[in-house]
């Protein structure tokens, strides 16, 4: 009967760490998840504002490449 009481009570210390360490697992994860949702809206902001016809514009003109705005909106193609 002691015996049984003593694998029960090593299961039980056991299993209580386990639980500990996958909780702290589980709250690092969940920092280190809002840390990269900034990041990637960070990310995403920067490359909407790079993206813009003004500031494609400004940098073509950075580079001095030989490229302009066309004169004739685009059309679509049919079948």
């Amino acid at each position: 009967m002691i015996i049984l009481i003593v694998g029960l009570l090593i299961f039980y210390i056991s299993n209580r760490y386990t639980c500990i360490i996958k909780l702290r697992d589980i709250d690092r994860l969940q920092v280190q998840l809002k840390e990269l949702q900034s990041e990637a809206v960070s990310t995403s902001v920067q490359l909407t504002g790079n993206t813009r016809p003004s500031q494609v514009e400004v940098l073509v003109k950075r580079l001095g490449l030989d490229l302009e705005k066309a004169k004739t909106p685009p059309y679509k193609l049919r079948k």
